[in-house]
């Protein structure tokens, strides 16, 4: 795969000057210097602004047991001192080991309440697993999907008026959510629940049944579609972490030091990134390989990695391999296959598989959406 010469993105996918050197890194060049300081000091100030304002939680703050999420709540309960948070984890079946022992850990240093869901039960969510990966060929696509309305929903639920994720800066650059403001998600969640509904419906009637089918989509969307009858309801904002701090730019170890002596962290894998869930590298194997829902997604945040200087052109190719972008089969998706019903020929049918028109269409939107929102902040900000 021919990789652009200065970053790791493949350039079959992206623009790119006759000397191999893609559109990204030439914009690069011509960006302003962050000033992550004062990133940190706004972010700080947006929290401040949200204490109190909540029945009984003020922050509902997402979990994985990876070293990012993890970081979020050390960075809210020890550095700012905050208590009014209900951490909450989608607990999608794959979750490491030490990742959960980090969780538990975690919980039981801060003494905050602690919240793991899943879609109705482990049967529902295998079966859900199951019917989005024959409709897409993408493991990964219940959590591409899924993961932002969970979690938005589950903030309804519990009357949490602010939302923290700890995607990394590429992360959140690639969400378009590297956005100088909290956002709030009803005109987005506005713009896609139909077509969101829709494909929900088409995916899961075959596999679940149509009475089974709405009650899944009641449990994931019934909070959101309510608060959209009501044009005063006070929707719960967010920010990604990442838009306002790069803990990357911190030496590894001693970040892990931090939270190790504060929650008795353990690393789950040895990849910089992406450490939390057993089917990364699936995931991986599948952007290399099979590239149809999330083309350039470990690419492109290495990259974003690469030219803030976090890591060096060769690092980010060699956690690319960590991280499944070879040919070889990952040994993670016999588990995957096993846990959730399905065969190997089965598997590899399906990758092979093109997406139906009606979805490329829908993650086009999506994708539109980003640039969109991405242009008014840049105009009115």
């Amino acid at each position: 795969m021919e990789r652009c010469g200065e970053c790791v993105l493949p350039l079959r996918f992206v623009k790119h000057s006759r000397q191999g050197v893609c559109i990204h890194c030439q914009n690069y060049k011509s960006r302003g210097k962050v000033d992550w300081a004062q990133k940190q000091k706004d972010f700080d100030s947006i929290i401040r602004s949200f204490q109190g304002h909540g029945k009984k939680y003020d922050f509902l703050v997402a979990i994985t047991g990876g070293k990012d999420s993890t970081f979020v709540l050390y960075y809210l309960t020890q550095v700012l001192g905050v208590s009014r948070i209900l951490a909450f984890t989608w607990d999608h079946l794959f979750h490491r080991p030490t990742s959960w022992t980090n969780m538990e850990n975690a919980i039981a240093a801060t003494g905050v309440d602690f919240v793991s869901y899943r879609i109705m039960d482990a049967e529902t969510t295998r079966a859900v697993y199951r019917a989005l990966f024959r409709k897409f060929g993408y493991t990964c696509i219940i959590c591409y999907l899924l993961q932002s309305a969970v979690v938005l929903n589950q903030a309804i639920r519990h009357e949490a008026p602010f939302i923290v994720v700890g995607r990394t800066p590429g992360q959140a650059y690639l969400r378009g959510t590297d956005l100088p403001e909290p956002i709030s998600p009803r005109q987005e969640v506005k713009d896609r629940l139909g077509i969101f509904t829709y494909l929900l419906r088409k995916t899961l009637r075959d596999e679940i049944g149509k009475n089974r089918t709405e009650e899944v989509i009641e449990e994931i969307l019934g909070n959101i579609r309510r608060g959209l009858q009501d044009k005063d309801f006070p929707w719960p904002k967010y920010v990604d972490v990442g838009a306002y701090m790069n803990w990357y730019q911190e030496d590894e170890s001693s970040l892990l030091k931090k939270l190790s002596e504060a929650f008795k962290f353990q690393k789950p894998s040895d990849t910089l990134t992406h450490t939390s869930c057993m089917l990364e590298r699936v995931r991986g194997y599948q952007e290399y390989n099979f590239p149809k829902v999330d083309k350039t997604g470990y690419s492109s945040e290495l990259s974003h990695f690469v030219r803030e200087g976090i890591v060096t052109r060769q690092e980010a190719l060699i956690e690319l391999e960590k991280l499944g972008m070879t040919e070889s089969v990952p040994d993670e998706v016999q588990d995957y296959l096993k846990e959730v019903g399905l065969t190997m020929e089965e598997f590899q049918q399906r990758l092979r598989k093109p997406l139906p028109l009606f979805i490329r269409a829908y993650f086009a939107r999506v994708l539109a959406m980003r640039a969109l929102r991405r242009l008014w902040a840049k105009k009115n900000g």
